[in-house]
């Protein structure tokens, strides 16, 4: 892990769970807001599924992305949780209706091949 992910998940671990609610719920709002863009802009975004709750939102990433950061999120019994370092903190502010997570969109041709950025040129 490098310095900058050590950082990141070292203030996580020190902020309030009020503020890590809040703050979750203010990117949860923007990822509403942007994939309310996305669709506009690119009718094929139209085929995202429907993600109606918090938990359904976290289902839905944690079944379309593999990142390291996503197995300290879990969810139980219409719960989220971050756990970290042996704390384990709310994320939800209330029970939550666990909906099956959408089905995770499956890869494009260009996506498989190289991963998704397989194609991507760095300097």
């Amino acid at each position: 892990m490098n310095e900058r992910n050590s950082n990141v998940r070292s203030s996580l671990e020190e902020l309030d769970k009020d503020v890590l609610i809040d703050g979750f719920s203010l990117l949860y709002d923007e990822f509403k807001e942007d994939a309310r863009t996305v669709q506009e802009a690119i009718p094929s975004a139209a085929a995202e599924p429907e993600i109606p709750n918090f938990v359904s939102l976290i289902l839905y990433l944690k079944g379309k992305y593999k990142f390291d950061e996503l197995n300290d999120i879990v969810v139980e019994g219409g719960r989220v949780f971050f756990k970290r370092g042996g704390r384990r903190i709310e994320l939800s502010r209330e029970e939550e209706e666990a909906v099956a997570p959408p089905p995770a969109a499956e890869p494009n041709a260009d996506e498989s091949a190289g991963g998704r950025f397989g194609r991507l040129e760095l300097n």
